[in-house]
């Protein structure tokens, strides 16, 4: 039995049309076994900022919800439906509300700012390409810039990186696999290269706390 042909099948495949343009809605069993783990990793993650002493930063988060929604908006103007990105901006949301309960809203003066700036340029940017995937490119290029607070903390000791939840991680980038397995291939690599660098770093720290001195 091949279970990749079977997963790759349509369960749902329909169209819908929105402000005059039409969009197919095609989720596989792939898309479902995306959307699982996408539950899983923010259930992970939003349950683990409640017992952080220094939560994640909010500009990673913020500006990731920002340009997930762009990034989703460019595959819409290719007429497809990205469940993988779609996953991501809800769960973007949730996590950015869950930040603003915990009262994380710390600033870095230059490190957030040149972040915002440089994001806020990736998204005039993408209005202005005239050419669907450019502009995925234009937000997937965002998307990292945007993960340059995380990784400061990452590298600093004094913040606790290995507090971030190595598992949650794992799922994630496990889900951009599944989401390359169901054809999106540009966003899951693009995407699945990232969480897999942030998981290197997580497991480094978590290791070296345990085995080593710091």
């Amino acid at each position: 039995m091949n279970f990749h042909v079977q997963l790759t099948q349509d369960v749902i495949n329909s169209a819908i049309f929105i402000y005059g343009y039409e969009l197919i809605v095609r989720i596989s069993g792939y898309g479902f076994l995306i959307t699982l783990s996408s539950v899983i990793v923010y259930w992970l993650y939003i349950k683990r900022i409640f017992v952080r002493k220094i939560p994640p930063s909010i500009t990673t988060w913020g500006l990731w919800f920002l340009l997930d929604v762009v990034a989703t908006a460019a595959t819409f103007r290719q007429g497809e439906f990205n469940v993988q990105l779609i996953t991501y901006t809800l769960g973007t949301a949730l996590v950015c509300l869950a930040l603003i309960m915990h009262k994380n809203l710390l600033w870095d003066k230059l490190w957030d700012t040149v972040t915002v700036a440089i994001v806020i340029l990736s998204v005039i940017v993408y209005v202005l390409v005239d050419n669907s995937l450019w502009a995925l490119v234009v937000a997937l290029t965002g998307i990292t810039i945007a993960t340059f607070p995380m990784l400061r903390d990452l590298f600093n000791k004094e913040k606790e990186p290995w507090m971030e939840p190595w598992d949650a991680w794992l799922v994630i980038a496990m889900g951009s696999l599944l989401s390359c397995l169901d054809g999106q291939f540009l966003s899951g690599i693009w995407l699945g290269l990232l969480q897999f660098s942030i998981l290197v770093l997580i497991l480094y720290w978590t290791v070296k706390r345990k085995f080593i001195v710091v």
